[in-house]
């Protein structure tokens, strides 16, 4: 590896540290998951049927044909035992189809697209319109339905257009969310949170299915972030009453419950954030960091900082102590620059990023006499804050820092900015 290269890697590592890690890397499928944009799909597609997957052939390098036999029609006039004639393209390299000889699936189908390709792929006169795509570019598709699943789309696709945009629609989707197969579930909450006004409509009921869906013992990181975003930026006060019931009832309660209510609240209660900080849990601990408030909270953070042995614990309080003290958090931020754990440094960085000109000069500071991992993480914060104050600190570093590492990284961080000393 090139100098070059092994610099920008550093400073890559630096960035992802802010972020934190949550498990293994996720590794690439061997088929295509599908589910993604189904809902929509299902609304708009020509035909839809739950089905059994027979004669999968190859028709050149990325496009794929099978037959379906109907076993449950959905929508477009499609009768039990019918064979369907169904097309896509598999894209990604080195991926299996995305269907086998023998898979049950539940399918969303549209026409074929009108590019000349497919007209190669199906030259017989008439061809084309005895086959039907795969909808969503070969998305719009769920392996394995149940029956529950199958039977709450039916009922969704049966009512009139109007209806599913109401509460009645939205019942049976956040049914889906709490029941189906998660692929399914995450499109489903995708799906209300692209409805303009669906605040004005979810009630107690509605809202509690959406909690359901976000406390799932069953459930993904993918499926809480997009439920989470639902609730709290659709302001969903429905959801209010069914959150407090699991923290009243469980002992302790998902840590995800705690992050839907700070951040509908903008911030935990002080007895709750500090209940959470005195659990075992790290999720909890972290949770009661990242939303802590109240008048002890400072005090708190500060504390958490100096002696919290969870580097995830201390990233989170970083960031919390600045977004209450603003520049009043500078010393012990710059502090947490130098702290043994990257993600400490990389959520340091960001949240003195955020406070901009203020921090510039002190983060200067850090560059030229900080240790050299507090100097790589204060020019990443300066590369992160984007003002005509650290564009100028970064040129000052590139050129004449007395470290080489330092000064090729503020060249890297002014690439990264459109910049090229």
């Amino acid at each position: 590896m090139s100098r070059r290269a092994s610099l920008s890697a550093a400073l890559l590592a630096i960035a992802v540290a802010a972020v934190p890690v949550h498990g293994a890397a996720d590794v690439a499928a061997p088929r295509a998951a599908g589910a993604r944009g189904i809902v929509a799909a299902l609304e708009r597609s020509r035909a839809s049927a739950v089905g059994r997957v027979e004669q999968v052939r190859a028709l050149d390098v990325h496009g794929f044909a099978a037959a379906l036999v109907v076993e449950t029609p959905l929508t477009g006039g499609l009768e039990r035992g019918q064979i369907v004639e169904l097309a896509w393209e598999e894209l990604a390299r080195g991926r299996a189809p995305r269907f086998s000889e023998n898979d049950r699936i539940l399918v969303a189908l549209e026409r074929l697209p009108d590019a000349s390709l497919w007209s190669q792929r199906f030259p017989e006169p008439g061809a084309r319109e005895r086959v039907l795509a795969v909808a969503a570019e070969g998305d719009a598709f769920l392996r394995r339905p149940t029956l529950g699943s199958v039977e709450r789309l039916h009922h969704y696709l049966q009512l009139e257009p109007e209806l599913r945009r109401s509460a009645a629609g939205a019942s049976i989707l956040a049914q889906l969310v709490a029941f189906a197969e998660l692929p399914l579930a995450r499109d489903a909450a995708r799906h209300l949170t692209s409805w303009p006004g669906i605040d004005k409509f979810v009630d107690e009921g509605i809202a509690g299915s959406l909690v359901d869906g976000l406390v799932r013992p069953d459930g993904s990181d993918a499926l809480r972030a997009e439920l989470l975003e639902l609730i709290v930026t659709r302001r969903l006060e429905a959801a209010r009453p069914a959150l407090e019931l699991i923290v009243e009832g469980e002992e302790p309660a998902p840590s995800v419950v705690y992050v839907a209510l700070a951040r509908l609240d903008g911030g935990l209660t002080a007895e709750r954030s500090s209940e959470l900080l005195g659990r075992d849990a790290l999720d909890l601990r972290v949770a009661g960091a990242r939303y802590a408030s109240g008048p002890e909270a400072v005090a708190q953070l500060r504390g958490l900082l100096r002696g919290d042995p969870a580097p995830e614990v201390r990233a989170a309080a970083v960031g919390r102590l600045v977004a209450l003290e603003r520049a009043s958090a500078l010393e012990p931020a710059l502090a947490s620059l130098d702290d043994e754990a990257s993600l400490v440094r990389g959520a340091a960085a960001k949240a003195l990023a955020g406070l901009g000109a203020p921090a510039v000069g002190p983060l200067v500071e850090v560059a030229k006499g900080g240790s050299p991992e507090a100097a790589q993480a204060a020019v990443l914060a300066l590369r992160k804050t984007e003002t005509r104050e650290s564009l100028r600190a970064l040129r000052s570093l590139a050129s004449s820092h007395p470290d080489s590492q330092i000064r090729s990284l503020a060249t890297l961080a002014l690439g990264s900015m459109g910049e090229h000393h």
